[in-house]
């Protein structure tokens, strides 16, 4: 179920990341079949990271931390790309 908790939860963690690197740009999160698991895609970084695998790592634990405390938020990480928002 969609909540406006899980929500704002997940907007938190992204807003988290980006905060944290300066650099991400934006990340998708994708279905891999048949297994169903939930994969990063379209990690984009500027200027190039050296330290990218570490970059998609923490990505990753965080999408897995969030949808272990909160379920629900795989519908809502799932096929869903997220950029940074320019100001």
């Amino acid at each position: 179920m969609r909540t406006p908790a899980t929500q704002s939860r997940l907007a938190a963690v992204v807003e988290s990341l980006f905060r944290r690197w300066p650099s991400l740009v934006g990340f998708s999160v994708q279905e891999a079949r048949p297994e169903r698991e939930l994969v990063l895609a379209d990690v984009a970084t500027s200027p190039w990271l050296a330290h990218t695998q570490e970059l998609c790592g923490e990505i990753a634990v965080a999408m897995l931390n969030l949808i272990d405390d909160e379920p629900a938020a795989r519908e809502l990480v799932l096929g869903r790309t997220f950029t940074r928002a320019l100001h």
